[in-house]
């Protein structure tokens, strides 16, 4: 659910900055709470119910990636709105592209395709080194740039949680 939860807010603070609407953005803001409640709830039943040690890990630093990607998100409206600066439409295109990245790698988590995965790692990588040519102009550069980080780091760890092949979370690792 935080996943999900994330993928919807990144897609609507895209879509209300594109569309400079104050009040939507404002709500869409508020968003990330419920996206930093969900996750601490996970991180909590993480400890609690798995007994795999290294999922633990890999998992619990995949929500905190995602808590930390909403809060950029978060960061990047609330600039937005304070120097009343919204993005250029070049900055709109690359913003909307993160949102649709997000979305498939939510989508690979359920459905794992490494190569999918590795593909698309690859184009965060050259969307990243294309921007960092670019972040000294801009402030909102510095955030896609911090966002671009997060994400790969999202892709990685489900690289690791699924490269042996074996299930994500079997019923076996839930502590009962």
């Amino acid at each position: 659910k935080s996943f999900l939860l994330l993928v919807t807010l990144v897609e609507e603070i895209v879509h209300y900055l594109t569309e400079k609407n104050h009040k939507a953005v404002e709500r869409a803001i508020l968003q990330d709470e419920e996206v930093n409640k969900i996750t601490n709830l996970c991180l909590r039943l993480l400890s609690k119910k798995m007994n795999d040690r290294k999922k633990i890990t890999v998992l619990a630093n995949m929500l905190q990636s995602m808590e930390k990607l909403s809060d950029s998100f978060r960061d990047l409206a609330l600039s937005c709105l304070k120097k009343n600066s919204f993005p250029s439409v070049k900055q709109q295109q690359e913003l909307s592209l993160l949102a649709e990245k997000l979305r498939q790698i939510y989508g690979l988590y359920y459905h794992f395709d490494l190569e999918k995965v590795l593909l698309l790692n690859d184009s965060l990588r050259v969307m990243y080194h294309q921007i960092s040519n670019e972040k000294t102009e801009n402030n909102i550069y510095l955030y896609i740039h911090s966002i671009l980080q997060k994400m790969e780091s999202l892709t990685s760890g489900s690289i690791i949680l699924n490269i042996s092949g074996k299930e994500v979370l079997r019923e076996e690792d839930w502590i009962r």
